[in-house]
């Protein structure tokens, strides 16, 4: 008889949702379980989730999914979590749940209450506490190889990414987002009652906090935890004993090694174990199999293709409790622990630039995109990316590859400007002609800046060119895409730019008028990048965004434009909601203009 499938459903479709959907396709098999929904109160974020990772059934009708799942992976901001939980225990459904998983102490004793009432499974779903590294370390611990413990010290930090809720809102912040990894070996080690005693924080330029370090005692033993978003130390874990020491070098949440060290500094353990993919696998694992009938604190056998063969313990209730009443805590001290004040400098609307033209309603990098563009009222300027023929020929397109958006297959190197222009223009990666206006073709960059030149010369529009060389050395390409622009006479009105930093610095040296901007994932970067290559301009993504205050305050002083490009929005074709972003996040980041799919959403 064939087994039955546990269905498990998924609440929010982020970041952290995509990493889930690749890790459970590695137990899946083992564990007889399967995701086969997704919800999202946005049916087209739904939608377009569910198509970009393979998912059965997507909705935003909440009764609909629950009658679809037998269990639920909840990763939704932290502040939905204890609604979504309550709501799918009252209808029977088992549940796993991003860290934090509430960030009240009374909530996380009611909804483990009610699950145990309603004889459910409810996991609080940090990674750390189900990897065979933890569970060894756990076991070193209890054979006494360090003797008594009185210290822990765990540290996770990352350079800043501006990325969403990480950074903003009242649940923003290095605490509420990386806090509960590093309480975990407090809670583990020194026990839950274990008390937070200081705290020190630090306010970043979006108003969470950016640093915090907090200190945990009970009766003989301490801890320091140490958190930080846009400020960085070594992400280790110390644990300090009476007969020696343990050192889990970073990243310790994800735990390959283990160091013993004593007093005799000749005298050194190494343990090595297995971290599969992401980690994330090893929480799903645990999550069916306690579903399946496991008691509380009953092991788990793994396989070792999989980091098994080492038990596995679950994250306890207590512990869970323990650390959603530090993060209650934390959330009472915040308005007096922040010793620094946000600036209080009056907001300045970025500059709107349309990215790749009006690219969300119209075929991206044509000429009805374009012109529809400058047609906007306000507008500074428009943006495109330049590839070039087998034939030398300068053609505006963003793929290398003709498949996404054309009808054709393969590079575009690879293909005269006559076969190129026999291709008609596709919905992105639909693999049909776009007919509302009838078919689009792949536009030469001569006919665009003859289709724009009116709108420069009348209204100071802008065109930034992408050289599209950071992947493909297009020989020359430089210098005729600037012996083009002179020959129309709006060299003036152009901005050069690529992620090949050295191709800008080539540009200088051709024109030395000319203005160029560094493209990068990270401003990091391009700001490290920007004097040797003489740039005039930075052109992050906005999610590589800076968060600290001494970046941002040298990007302020020195007036260097800095132009965000939001990777995140749809293009022509995909199906996602065009909500506006909040443009005064980026100018507290020190971001001066922005690149938009949307920019009637701004401007219109």
């Amino acid at each position: 008889m064939k087994k039955k499938i546990l269905r498990i459903g998924m609440i929010g479709t982020g970041r952290i949702a995509a990493r889930f959907v690749d890790e459970i396709r590695y137990v899946e098999q083992k564990y007889q379980i399967g995701l086969q929904f997704v919800y999202n109160p946005h049916p087209q974020s739904a939608a377009y989730f569910a198509d970009q990772h393979n998912i059965r059934y997507a909705t935003d009708d909440l009764a609909t999914f629950i009658d679809g799942v037998d269990a639920v992976y909840i990763a939704t901001p932290h502040e939905t979590h204890g609604n979504y939980i309550r709501k799918m225990l009252e209808n029977g459904k088992h549940v796993l749940c991003e860290k934090p998983m509430t960030l009240f102490e009374t909530e996380a004793r009611e909804l483990f209450a009610l699950a145990k009432e309603r004889q459910l499974v409810l996991m609080e779903a940090v990674k750390t506490a189900y990897c065979p590294g933890f569970m060894a370390l756990q076991e070193l611990l209890n054979q006494g190889v360090i003797g008594c413990i009185h210290d822990v010290e765990a540290c996770f930090t990352k350079i800043g990414s501006a990325a969403g809720r990480e950074i903003w809102g009242d649940y923003a912040g290095s605490f509420l987002e990386l806090g509960s990894y590093c309480m975990l070996p407090v809670a583990r080690l020194l026990g839950t009652d274990a008390k937070a005693t200081h705290i020190w924080s630090l306010q970043s330029v979006t108003g969470c906090d950016s640093y915090t370090k907090v200190i945990f005692e009970n009766k003989i033993q301490c801890a320091t935890v140490k958190t930080g978003l846009g400020v960085k130390s070594d992400g280790e874990l110390m644990i300090a004993g009476e007969k020696g020491y343990i050192h889990i070098p970073s990243p310790w949440w994800m735990p390959k090694k283990i160091v013993v060290r004593h007093e005799d500094p000749s005298r050194v353990e190494l343990y090595e174990y297995p971290f599969e993919g992401g980690g994330l696998r090893y929480e799903i694992a645990a999550f069916a199999n306690k579903i399946k009938g496991m008691e509380m604190c009953s092991n788990i056998k793994q396989e070792e293709n999989e980091g098994e063969g080492k038990e596995t313990a679950f994250l306890s209730e207590e512990e869970s409790i323990w650390m959603a009443a530090q993060m209650e805590w934390f959330l009472q001290q915040k308005k007096e622990m922040i010793i620094s004040d946000q600036w209080g400098e009056k907001i300045k609307k970025p500059a709107i630039w349309a990215h790749r033209g009006c690219s969300a309603r119209y075929p991206e990098n044509t000429l009805l995109s374009f012109e529809k563009a400058a047609q906007i009222n306000g507008i500074k300027g428009i943006e495109l990316d330049v590839q070039m023929t087998k034939d030398d020929q300068l053609v505006v397109i963003h793929d290398e590859r003709l498949d996404r958006t054309t009808t054709g297959t393969g590079y575009v190197k690879d293909y005269t400007f006559a076969q190129i222009r026999a291709l008609a223009i596709t919905p992105s990666g639909q693999g049909r002609p776009y007919e509302s206006t009838g078919h689009l073709h792949v536009p030469a960059l001569a006919e665009v800046f003859a289709l724009l030149k009116p709108y420069c010369e009348k209204n100071g529009l802008l065109i930034n060119i992408e050289l599209k060389n950071s992947r493909i050395a297009y020989k020359g390409m430089e210098k005729k895409v600037i012996a083009m622009a002179e020959n129309y006479g709006i060299s003036n009105y152009i901005v050069y730019s690529s992620f090949c930093h050295a191709s800008m610095g080539l540009v200088k040296k051709l024109d030395k008028n000319a203005k160029t901007g560094l493209l990068s994932t990270n401003i990091l970067d391009a700001i490290e990048n920007q004097e040797q290559y003489h740039a005039d301009a930075l052109h992050p993504c906005n999610v590589g965004m800076a968060i600290n205050r001494e970046t941002v305050q040298y990007l302020k002083e020195r007036n260097i434009p800095v132009r965000v490009w939001n990777g995140q929005e749809p293009l022509f074709g995909q199906v996602r909601p065009l909500g506006k972003c909040d443009l005064e996040r980026y100018t507290l980041l020190g971001a001066t203009d922005l690149f938009t799919n949307v920019p009637e959403n701004y401007l219109e």
